[in-house]
C-alpha cells in the first residue's frame, strides 16, 4: 500500500503544480507551496510519531515530496533517466539480498528467528511519558528508512508528466503492462 499512495501522493503533487502554473504563479511561487505542503506533512508526522506511534509515514512522505520538489519537479527528461539506472542498481541489490537470504535459509542456521518486542522500547514502556520519550528517538530513524520511496515518487511524477491517468485510453496499453508487472511483483 505505501508504495501505491507513493505514486497517487506525488501524482497529486504534480497536478497541484499545474494547477498553480494555469492560475499564473511563478516557478518560485509553485516550488514554495509545495515545499510548505510537505513541511506541514513532516510536522503532522512528528506530532503523531511523538503522541502515537513512532511507525509514521506522513514525515516520510513530506520529506520524500520535498526532495520530489526540489530534486525532480520541472526537470527534463535526463534526469528521469539517471533514475531508471537507479532502480536498476537497486533490483540488483535486492536480487543479490534475495540470493543471500536464500542460501543462509537453505545452507545456514535454518529459518530466522522470532522478532523480539524488546527491540521497540516505545511498544513495551512502562507509562505513556516514558513510550512517548522512547518514540522520539524510534521515530527519526524510521523515518530515514522510508526515504528510499523518492525512488516511487518518481515514478508518480513519471506518470503525472506523462498524463497517464488523465488520458487512460492513449496510455492502456501501457497501464495493463504496469498493472500486471505491479501485480505480478
Amino acid at each position: 500500500a505505501y508504495p501505491v499512495f507513493a505514486v497517487m501522493f506525488v501524482y497529486g503533487l504534480v497536478q497541484l503544480a499545474r494547477r498553480q502554473d494555469a492560475a499564473g504563479a511563478t516557478p518560485e511561487r509553485v516550488r514554495r507551496v509545495l515545499l510548505r505542503r510537505n513541511g506541514v506533512l513532516v510536522v503532522f508526522g512528528f506530532l503523531h510519531a511523538a503522541l502515537l506511534y513512532f511507525g509514521d509515514f506522513l514525515a516520510a512522505y513530506g520529506l520524500a515530496g520535498m526532495m520530489a520538489t526540489a530534486v525532480l519537479l520541472r526537470r527534463g527528461d535526463r534526469v528521469y533517466r539517471v533514475v531508471l539506472w537507479a532502480w536498476g542498481i537497486s533490483l540488483v541489490y535486492v536480487a543479490v539480498l534475495s540470493g543471500v537470504a536464500a542460501y543462509q535459509w537453505q545452507w545456514g542456521n535454518g529459518a530466522p528467528g522470532a522478532v523480539d518486542a524488546g527491540a521497540v522500547p516505545s511498544l513495551v514502556a512502562s507509562s505513556y511519558v516514558d513510550s512517548a520519550r522512547a518514540r522520539l528517538s524510534e521515530w527519526p530513524l524510521h523515518t530515514l528508512t522510508v526515504l528510499p520511496f523518492v525512488m516511487i515518487v518518481w515514478l508518480g511524477m513519471w506518470g503525472a508528466r506523462h498524463r497517464l491517468l488523465e488520458d487512460s485510453g492513449a496510455h492502456r496499453r501501457l497501464l495493463k503492462i504496469i498493472a500486471a508487472v505491479g501485480l505480478g511483483i
